[in-house]
């Protein structure tokens, strides 16, 4: 240590003043200073034939004729700087020797056999300890281990139970693989500098892993062969499950370059992932955490491809054991339901009864009583449209349509037609809805394999009660009208009018022509707008959804649906006159959306006569908060409840704490329970100094 600054490491003992005159480890910066000093000793032949870290010297040779030269120039500069060795940690010669707790050879980085030895040698762990133990050991040798957080994942959830402590099946599978692992670990490969790296990123609902290798050409193989370099994983905190499975693949890039820093700043790095990462990462228009990831992994100056054949057992291994989740891709629905329709007529009116029965034998019934008079055939095809109708707002796909009517089955086939002009409309009716079914069949069928439908129909026409689990509705008007005369007559072309329409446009018309079509406006600002917003909306049957803040999808509506939906929950049959934004939250709650939401609401309220009339107005001015004078100590107190916390030997978890409002003394109390019982057993707090004080 240079004399100047022998004085600043100074320290006063019983027996007087002493100083250092070496540097020692125990300072902060000793190590830093250490190496550096290593590092201009041996600045000549570091990455050469030499590798240091701090005190530990590694010279290699290929040759064994080299061998004497390289020592001989590696003590000629420790000679130079005046730097000791210890001949009793000196190896000279061997074939392998340890760096940093690894086995280096020629072969590559190897694991301590004295640290795989003690994994494999020990017993089942029988407490909480045990298991941190176990995981500390395991972490020690986590980059010769692949998957380690999946793997592990049973030994991580024991530490968790610090109450009752239960070595489990899972666990003891998990302790079991592990050894087997361990038992033959993989050799990994140092990379030359500047050398190109690939990088394997795979996730699961709880973990994510990479997997760096490396490509190189071996004597006696025909092609390049992969050997791993370094494994790397992370078991997700919960917040980090829920991620969508893309932005789980990015995280772990994203992850992989802050852990192995070195490998990023120093090679070439190329992802190889069967996921379109690439353009997740690039894409200008990402935001939230993606986008602060992709600024991050910027300066490295990744390349991604898509995955290909791999060219590693140890690779293959990894990959097979994870399998790459997918985002779920819709399949068509290519099972029927089934609608047993059925009318009725009688003399204290009509009805209708529908069964709709699901592939896996669910039921729904519904009862529907006709209103208005009607004729049996039209009573069959009012229930035909009703099983149509609720087929429809279930958003089937495909149905087959059962009844014992031989007149609605041949007319909706075309088999027969339709003279009379309201038979006509009821099947034109039922075309139109047909119309929104990927499949869509009506059968005929004998009347005794329709009992159960014709019994709901009788309840309908009866105007009985229904029994539970039936569905009543209750239709005033037919489901269509009777053309009359003028409708059927053939207008005057000279007599018609034409007029020029201005139609105006619906706003989800932009957004569903980029979605489907690419298709942006020429206004960029306009643009712009509709590719962020798009992002959060999807297609579902054609409609715009979009999901809120929630999760939950809202059904975008035009501005005149919206408006109606507004005016139903302000001044509708349960309507309570509630402010715009109370009338715009439970719209959005009940999953409908449309842009000017907020100005129709406050719009409404504006204009609507009872809430100008008689809604309550503040007119008093603002006043500075009055707090309630406190005049003495233990007068009022504030109690709070603080834990839970991990559970003591008499089984407390809680803390009941209380603070003098006047004096600011605190009481703190540890409790079991963490509710009002246990405080109004604790509540004479008061009590305990003087007389309690009433206001």
């Amino acid at each position: 240590m240079a004399v100047k600054d022998q004085e600043k490491t100074a320290f006063i003992t019983p027996f007087g003043a002493f100083c250092y005159v070496s540097m020692p480890f125990g300072l902060k910066s000793a190590q830093a200073i250490y190496q550096r000093c290593v590092q201009n000793c041996l600045h000549n032949q570091i990455g050469r034939n030499v590798h240091a870290y701090v005190d530990d010297i590694v010279v290699k040779s290929r040759e064994k004729e080299t061998l004497v030269d390289d020592l001989r120039e590696t003590f000629d500069n420790l000679r130079v700087y005046k730097m000791m060795l210890n001949p009793a940690k000196c190896v000279f010669g061997v074939p392998a020797g340890k760096l940093l707790g690894f086995l280096v050879s020629q072969r590559g980085i190897e694991a301590n056999p004295e640290k795989i030895k003690a994994i494999t040698s020990l017993a089942k762990p029988t407490c909480i300890n045990d298991v941190q133990r176990l995981a500390g050991r395991i972490a020690a040798l986590s980059r010769f281990i692949s998957r380690l957080g999946e793997k592990a994942m049973p030994l991580y959830q024991l530490m968790k139970k610090t109450d009752d402590f239960v070595w489990n099946d899972a666990a003891n599978a998990a302790f079991e693989d592990l050894k087997r692992q361990l038992a033959e670990p993989p050799v990994l490969a140092a990379p030359v500098d500047k050398e190109p790296i690939l990088l394997y990123v795979a996730a699961n609902t709880r973990a994510v892993s990479v997997a760096v290798v490396v490509e190189r050409k071996e004597e006696g193989k025909e092609y390049p062969v992969q050997r791993p370099v370094y494994y790397v994983s992370e078991v997700l905190i919960e917040s980090k499950q829920r991620y969508p499975h893309w932005q789980k693949l990015v995280y772990g890039v994203f992850m992989a370059s802050r852990k192995l820093k070195h490998y990023f700043q120093g090679h070439p790095i190329t992802v190889v992932s069967s996921a379109p990462l690439g353009d997740i990462i690039q894409n200008r228009e990402a935001t939230g955490r993606v986008a602060k990831w992709a600024i991050e992994l910027g300066p490295h100056g990744l390349k991604y491809v898509p995955r290909t054949a791999v060219k590693s057992q140890a690779l293959v291994d990894f990959i097979n054991d994870w399998t790459e989740l997918q985002v779920p891709q819709e399949k068509p629905d290519n099972t029927y339901w089934t609608i047993h329709f059925d009318g009725s007529r009688q003399l204290e009116g009509s009805g209708a009864g529908v069964v709709l029965t699901s592939p896996r034998g669910d039921k729904f019934r519904y009862v529907q009583r006709l209103m208005f008079p009607c004729t049996n055939n039209a009573a069959e095809y009012e229930a035909l449209l009703h099983g149509l109708r609720m087929a429809k707002e279930m958003r089937l796909s495909r149905v087959r349509c059962f009844g014992d009517s031989d007149l609605v089955a041949q007319q909706v086939s075309g088999k027969w037609d339709s003279k009379d002009p309201l038979m006509a409309a009821y099947c034109r009716e039922v075309d139109a809805i047909a119309g929104h079914f990927q499949g869509y069949q009506v059968e005929h069928i004998d009347r005794r394999k329709n009992e159960a439908v014709d019994a709901l129909s009788r309840l309908g026409s009866q105007r009985k009660p229904v029994p539970p689990n039936t569905f009543l509705d209750i239709l005033h008007n037919p489901s269509v009208k009777l053309p009359t005369a003028e409708d059927l007559a053939i207008p005057d072309p000279e007599a018609q009018l034409v007029a020029a329409l201005h139609i105006i446009p619906d706003w989800t018309v932009p957004y569903l022509a980029y979605m489907t079509r690419g298709e942006l406006p020429e206004d960029e600002t306009l643009a712009r707008q509709i590719t962020r917003r798009s992002k959060s909306m999807i297609i579902v049957n054609g409609e715009l959804h979009r999901r809120s803040v929630t999760g939950t999808f809202q059904r975008c509506v035009s501005p005149e649906e919206g408006q109606e939906i507004l005016r139903e929950i302000h001044q509708g049959d349960c309507g309570h006159h509630a402010g715009s934004k109370s009338l715009v939250a439970k719209a959005f709650r009940h999953g409908f959306y449309w842009l000017m939401a907020h100005a129709d609401a406050e719009d409404l309220v504006s204009k609507c006569d009872g809430c100008q009339r008689f809604s309550r107005r503040a007119h008093v001015p603002a006043q500075e908060l009055r707090m309630i004078p406190i005049t003495w100590p233990f007068a009022v107190w504030g109690l709070d409840m603080v834990g839970p916390f991990k559970r003591s030997k008499d089984k407390k978890t809680h803390l009941l704490v209380a603070v003098d409002k006047f004096t600011k003394w605190v009481e703190v109390e540890p409790v079991s329970k963490c509710d009002a019982a246990t405080v109004h057993e604790k509540g004479d707090i008061s009590l305990w100094f003087s007389t309690q004080h009433y206001n």
